[in-house]
């Protein structure tokens, strides 16, 4: 990932638009530990938050910056692993 950074700027995130590399980045992986955390509390109760991620990965392809394509795969594992949880509880 590449990304600039002023000291003292502020990081500004708008939903559904590529406007700061870093900003998103960060939302990106808060979006999925909140995920995982509501998945702890409730069968698939971190889907919207897995699904927001997938949102910023998707929107961010577009926007130039290298990085993230490999994104993807993380988003894919996190499904992967999600599923395989799933699958795993109601044995």
């Amino acid at each position: 990932m590449i990304f600039t950074y002023e000291r003292n700027a502020p990081l500004l995130y708008y939903e559904g638009q590529h406007v700061n590399n870093l900003a998103d980045i960060f939302a990106f992986y808060i979006y999925v530990v909140l995920g995982y955390d509501y998945d702890s509390f409730a069968f698939e109760g971190g889907t919207p938050y897995f699904n927001k991620a997938d949102q910023i990965v998707s929107i961010c392809q577009n926007g130039g910056e290298p990085g993230w394509k490999a994104g993807i795969a993380i988003i894919i594992d996190f499904g992967s692993f999600k599923i395989y949880y799933s699958l795993n509880l109601h044995h």
